[in-house]
């Protein structure tokens, strides 16, 4: 089963995310609601996917937990922001990220941007 670490500081959005993708059969297996513990949370459970805010409670930004993780955990990050200046785009691009979605986001969007997500970790297994 495709387990999803969900890293948003917004309660309310974390939950609407978190009920979205359980209706479509996927396991969430934590919301945390800073990078630090984002990084906690994957060096601990080593989830398949983590859904990542940018802007973050605590010290660190969404951006460097990504980095972190993608760098030292090799894990599969589908960034979801309200930002979407190109710069930030950008920077999520260069980490690696799966997808990046925009806040507020539409059911469908969301599903079909970690569906896209899961298939690309399928194919970089083969």
């Amino acid at each position: 089963m495709n387990t999803v670490l969900i890293v948003e500081d917004d309660i309310i959005i974390a939950y609407d995310v978190k009920s979205t993708l359980e209706k479509y059969g996927y396991k969430i297996f934590d919301i945390v609601l800073s990078a630090e513990d984002a990084i906690a949370s994957v060096e601990k459970n080593k989830p398949d996917l983590v859904i990542m805010d940018i802007i973050l409670a605590g010290e660190m930004s969404g951006l460097e937990a990504a980095k972190v993780i993608a760098e030292k955990y090799s894990g599969n990050i589908v960034f979801l922001s309200a930002l979407a200046d190109v710069k930030t785009l950008q920077l999520a691009g260069d980490i690696s990220s799966l997808g990046y979605i925009i806040k507020p986001f539409q059911d469908n969007v969301l599903i079909s941007k970690i569906d896209n997500a899961f298939e690309k970790i399928a194919n970089k297994k083969n």
